[in-house]
């Protein structure tokens, strides 16, 4: 029972999941910011962003990944996707896990793809 109760909790950070709940938020306010981190880095910077967005009338939504993988692999699904393309969606990545080449290519080529 264990583990089905931490796969349940694993798979809310499921890029999938992570679509689909952004899907229903923009459709309730298409002046929400959203905020896709990799790992537990949405704790340590949403409070930060908290702070500045707050005055918005959109509000935030800061949402986690399992990993950069998966941040990619959401943030592909969002640029196809005819109305969130369009959305205020940030992505968010440390540098230090990435190499300059890769780095180099993502500012490059993605659109709201932030490095730290």
């Amino acid at each position: 029972m264990a583990d089905l109760v931490s796969d349940l909790r694993r798979s809310r950070e499921n890029y999938t999941v992570l679509y689909q709940k952004i899907i229903l938020a923009y459709e309730k306010n298409h002046e929400a910011f959203f905020f896709v981190f990799e790992g537990n880095d949405a704790k340590y910077y949403s409070v930060r962003i908290d702070g500045v967005i707050r005055a918005s009338s959109g509000g935030s939504y800061p949402l986690s990944c399992h990993g950069k993988a998966d941040v990619l692999k959401l943030h592909n699904l969002v640029v196809k996707h005819e109305k969130l393309s369009k959305a205020n969606i940030f992505f968010l990545l440390i540098e230090t896990l990435m190499s300059y080449v890769t780095m180099h290519a993502l500012k490059n080529c993605m659109s709201r793809l932030v490095i730290q």
